[in-house]
């Protein structure tokens, strides 16, 4: 059973589309298990978003990262 380049290059896609979207999901489950404040602690030490934005990316980063993962799967 021979394969196309084009068989072949559409199930690494499938394969790196999953990976990836484990790997998404994977990081927005471990960032939800610990109090949303330590991650806001990580964030602010790179001093590069105002208080508030730090916040608001702390809460809902991991929210979008579990959906990207959603999606890419």
């Amino acid at each position: 059973m021979a394969f196309s380049k084009s068989k072949v290059a559409k199930i690494v896609q499938i394969v790196l589309r999953v990976a990836l979207g484990a790997i998404f999901i994977y990081a927005g489950w471990v960032k939800l298990q610990d109090p949303w404040q330590l991650f806001a602690a990580g964030i602010a030490s790179y001093e590069i978003l105002p208080m508030k934005a730090v916040e608001f990316v702390a809460r809902t980063l991991p929210w979008f990262e579990i959906a990207l993962g959603i999606v890419l799967i």
